[in-house]
């Protein structure tokens, strides 16, 4: 008799013990992932002759953002401007503006955009893409939406200059061009 309420006590234990481990194991997971703010612009396109292959923001401050786009359109197109709101182009396509932009992309190729998130490192904005295929003008807008990604505090090496004072960094080539009061200049100037 006692063998046959401990056994039935075994059981009872093994069975809502181990349901009792999978709903703590799964509240654990859907908190932490519920909990954990996402923090990513995520790009998106409004046409289906340019597709966004791929995207990326790193946390450099200002924030880089890479976007690969490919036509798609089965046939060749040539790009006639790109204008951003709120995003800034790098190049070679920072001064594709009409008349003087005429870039030709064959169908199936890949080009890649990089750039910076406007002052304020705004988490919207918008690229718009003006093309051709055969005669037929078309726009395509590239979406930039999320929450920008947390920035980590450059020094200024890293972003290409040197010090001039404890608190002053001086860039004068790439990105990120001018002279820089550093806040922490520890970090910054390593003085």
């Amino acid at each position: 008799m006692l063998q046959n309420k401990a056994q039935a006590g075994l059981e009872y234990l093994m069975t809502y013990g181990w349901a009792l481990v999978i709903i703590v194991v799964v509240a654990g997971m859907l908190f932490f992932v519920m909990a954990t703010p996402t923090q990513s612009i995520n790009f998106n396109s409004t046409t289906r002759d340019i597709i966004i292959r791929s995207s990326n923001v790193t946390t450099d401050a200002p924030p880089i953002y890479t976007i690969e786009l490919q036509n798609t359109s089965g046939k060749n197109i040539t790009l006639t401007a790109i204008t951003p709101t709120n995003l800034i182009v790098n190049s070679p396509y920072d001064d594709c503006t009409q008349p003087s932009c005429s870039i030709p992309i064959t169908s199936g190729q890949i080009i890649k955009i990089t750039g910076t998130l406007a002052s304020g490192y705004s988490s919207s904005g918008d690229i718009s893409i003006q093309y051709t295929i055969d005669t037929y003008a078309k726009t395509a807008t590239i979406s930039a939406n999320g929450t920008r990604p947390p920035v980590t505090t450059p020094t200024c090496a890293d972003m290409g200059g040197s010090c001039q004072a404890p608190t002053i960094c001086s860039v004068t080539g790439g990105v990120n061009i001018g002279q820089y009061n550093c806040t922490a200049p520890q970090i910054c100037c390593h003085h």
